[in-house]
């Protein structure tokens, strides 16, 4: 099935990228827990990590959660959300899941806008490189020094 006949081509090549071609390669300072952020569900698990899963809508993994559950994670890997303000929370509330000096991945299809991420990698004091490019994917990453304060759902 080619990529004009399967919607579901992004998710598929993206998560790859990230766990065949990134999470293998990582230095030891981020072995540990991973934060899987907005995957969605029915996809391959991914060998080799404890994973906690984050969606903020509900899915055929689960009910949705406004925040992570998670604790402080060493790994947080975003599938690239659908609109600016979605990947500007969700950077924010998983880089506050991290533990200091942890690793925020966003992954997803070029034409999905990866390039936007470094606004946000910069705002919480990251700075955004490419760790992979394949199968018209990329992920995109930055170790955050301090995680930011959980956001004020009142807010």
């Amino acid at each position: 099935m080619g990529r004009r006949s399967d919607p579901a081509w992004r998710d598929r090549t993206s998560l790859d990228l990230l766990t065949r071609r990134v999470l293998p390669t990582l230095p030891a300072a981020h072995d540990g827990p991973l934060l899987l952020v907005g995957q969605p569900s029915g996809l391959a698990p991914i060998d080799g990590r404890e994973v906690c899963r984050w969606n903020r809508r509900a899915d055929g993994s689960g009910p949705g959660r406004p925040l992570p559950n998670a604790g402080r994670v060493s790994v947080a890997a975003i599938r690239m959300p659908r609109s600016r303000a979605a990947l500007g929370f969700a950077t924010r509330a998983s880089a506050s899941a991290l533990r200091p000096g942890g690793l925020l991945l966003v992954y997803g299809a070029n034409d999905e806008g990866t390039g936007a991420v470094e606004r946000e990698f910069a705002a919480l004091g990251a700075e955004a490189n490419t760790w992979a490019v394949g199968g018209r994917c990329r992920v995109v990453g930055g170790v955050v020094p301090e995680p930011p304060a959980t956001p004020d759902m009142e807010a």
